[in-house]
C-alpha cells in the first residue's frame, strides 16, 4: 500500500510539473479506489464548490490506472447534478489503449493518466456535484483502476 501510495504521489508532481498552462481550473479532485477492485455499485461522489466569477465551465472525468487494466476502455455512468436538483446524466467513453494496444495519455513504467471532457461550456451551478460510477460489461469489479478524478475548468481558457 506505501509504495502504491508512493508512485500516486510521484505520478501527480510529475503531471502537475507538465500540467502548467493556462487552464482555470476551478475544481479537482481525485478518489482513491479500493486495491481489490472498484465494485460497480460504488459510486464516487464529487461535490464541486465554484466561486461566482466563473462564466461557463468545462467538466473532465480522469482515471489513473495500472498496466494491469485489461481493457482498452473505461466506460462511465457521470451524473452532474445542479443546485436545483436536475440531474444530467452522460455516458462516457474514455480510451486507454489505441488500436494497437499501446496506452494512451501520460505515464511512465506501469502507471498512466488520461482524462476525457464530460461536458463543454456549462453554468458552473449545473455541475455543482458529479457522481461517477463504472459501467463495464464485464462482471461486477473492475480492476486495474486506482483512481478517479473530477475537474471543472473555465471554458475557452484551455491551451
Amino acid at each position: 500500500m506505501a509504495r502504491r501510495a508512493f508512485w500516486g504521489v510521484l505520478v501527480m508532481v510529475l503531471l502537475s510539473l507538465t500540467g502548467c498552462d493556462a487552464e482555470h481550473v476551478v475544481y479537482s479532485s481525485f478518489k482513491q479506489l479500493p486495491e481489490d477492485g472498484w465494485q460497480r455499485k460504488m459510486a464516487l461522489h464529487y461535490t464541486c464548490e465554484t466561486t461566482d466569477s466563473v462564466q461557463r465551465a468545462d467538466v473532465t472525468v480522469s482515471v489513473r490506472h495500472d498496466a494491469s487494466y485489461a481493457y482498452r476502455t473505461l466506460e462511465l455512468v457521470v451524473d452532474m447534478i445542479s443546485e436545483t436538483g436536475k440531474v444530467e446524466r452522460r455516458n462516457v467513453s474514455i480510451p486507454v489503449t489505441d488500436e494497437y494496444g499501446n496506452w494512451t495519455g501520460s505515464g511512465f513504467g506501469a502507471l498512466y493518466h488520461t482524462e476525457a471532457k464530460v461536458a463543454r461550456d456549462i453554468s458552473p451551478e449545473a455541475s455543482l456535484k458529479v457522481v461517477v460510477w463504472q459501467a463495464m460489461c464485464e462482471g461486477d469489479t473492475l480492476k486495474g483502476i486506482s483512481e478517479i478524478g473530477v475537474k471543472i475548468t473555465e471554458s475557452g481558457r484551455e491551451k
